[in-house]
This record gives C-alpha cells, sequence and structure tokens, in this order.
C-alpha cells in the first residue's frame, strides 16, 4: 500500500489500522514491510506511528536509502535491507553485495554526520 499514489481517505485509513493494530498487538513487536517498491514518497505516514522495524526494498530503488535513513535517524527503528534481486540470485555474489552496501552506508552516515 505506501508503494502507492494514495488519496486522503487512504492515507488517513492506513493511520488509524495501523494505531489500532499498534494497539491491539501491543505486546508484539512489527515489522512493517514493503516488497518491490520504495516508499520514500509515502514515508511521512509513518512519522507519528510507533514502528519498531522497517524492511524495504533496495533492488528497485537504491535510491532512496539516504531519504530512508533520514526518516530513522531520531527513531529507535530496526531496518531490514532487500539486497537481493531474486530473479538473478544464483548469481549474487553475497561478499561483493555486502562490502558495496557498507561502504554505502558509512558513506552516507558519515556526510549526514550521524557517525
Amino acid at each position: 500500500m505506501l508503494v502507492l499514489d494514495l488519496s486522503q481517505k487512504e492515507i488517513e485509513a492506513f493511520k488509524y489500522d495501523y494505531q489500532e493494530i499498534s494497539k491491539i498487538c501491543s505486546e508484539i513487536n512489527i515489522l512493517l514491510t514493503s516488497y518491490f517498491y520504495g516508499i520514500s514518497k509515502n514515508i511521512f505516514l509513518l512519522k507519528n506511528l510507533s514502528i519498531q522495524a522497517l524492511h524495504i526494498d533496495l533492488i528497485e530503488n537504491p535510491e532512496k536509502l539516504e531519504i530512508i535513513l533520514d526518516f530513522l535517524i531520531d527513531k529507535k527503528t530496526i531496518l531490514s535491507l532487500g539486497l537481493i534481486d531474486l530473479e538473478n540470485i544464483i548469481k549474487v555474489n553475497n561478499s561483493i553485495l555486502i562490502k558495496n552496501l557498507e561502504f554505502r552506508l558509512i558513506n552516507l552516515l558519515l556526510e549526514k554526520n550521524y557517525l
């Protein structure tokens, strides 16, 4: 849902529903997940919600990591990253993938003075 262009009615429904789920599941940590597309255009919806963990897909929108980090920096939220394109999973070199991500994350965090 968060990857779509939402109407004001849908935005309000999402906020209300998420808050209700959070109340009912207050003893459970919720992982909010988005697959296949980025949520950066709707990241503002998460600002005042209690989110323990967020999973985002970096395959389709790797350039959106900075927006997500800016949003999460003041929160104590676990960040999970989708890094592997399942269509090409056999071709993935995990060590290169992780080193590239580490380099990118460290540079972003240093640029923003988060480290």
